[in-house]
């Protein structure tokens, strides 16, 4: 979400041949902040090592959520709102599956953050180039959208296959070795340009 407060000094326009670009709609001075956006969604990478559920923290495996099994770093992060809301459904999965995490964590955006959902959906999930290749789609099919929809059954195909595609073609990774965080993250503003 932007700050409620800030005013952004641009517009967000489509150029034919260029794409999606950041229009200035007036003099920014050098050094100013021109663009605030907030995480929609965080969450380990696809091929992780062993994360925090909760704050992407490389762990051990030693330490896990007593309910989902999936690993954490402290009973704060066990217990946080996102985890809470997502532990339930990462149950019935049948043991850690980095890979679905995030489509999880946007469908929860999709029922709880009409706002942020909106600037979600207008993101591209380039659906017929990834359709492409053949191995990656059944890829996701077998270790995401069937492991999805076993677990959460109102979900369609159409719908995890274009998170999916929003997820892999809009995340930024997150990655910083001092706190020994990795993951990614999806911010909508960032991602539309």
């Amino acid at each position: 979400k932007m700050e409620e407060d800030y005013e952004k000094p641009f517009r967000i326009e489509e150029i034919t041949g260029v794409g999606v670009c950041l229009i200035a709609t007036r003099d920014i001075p050098p050094l100013s902040i021109i663009l605030a956006d907030t995480a929609a969604v965080v969450a380990p990478n696809h091929s992780s090592p062993p994360v925090c559920l909760g704050c992407l923290q490389s762990v051990d495996g030693s330490s896990v959520c007593p309910v989902c099994s999936y690993p954490m770093c402290s009973e704060e992060c066990c217990t946080s709102s996102v985890h809470t809301q997502e532990c339930g459904v990462l149950q019935g999965c049948g043991g850690v599956n980095y890979p679905i995490v995030a489509v999880i964590r946007l469908l929860s955006v999709r029922e709880t953050d009409s706002q942020v959902w909106a600037q979600i959906d207008e993101l591209m999930d380039h659906k017929e180039e990834r359709r492409q290749d053949v191995g990656e789609w059944k890829m996701f099919q077998r270790d995401v959208v069937d492991v999805i929809k076993r677990i959460k059954i109102e979900v369609d195909d159409d719908l995890i296959h274009r998170l999916i595609g929003v997820l892999n073609i809009n995340s930024v990774g997150l990655r910083f070795k001092k706190e020994r965080i990795l993951g990614r993250a999806l911010y909508p503003l960032l991602s539309r340009v």
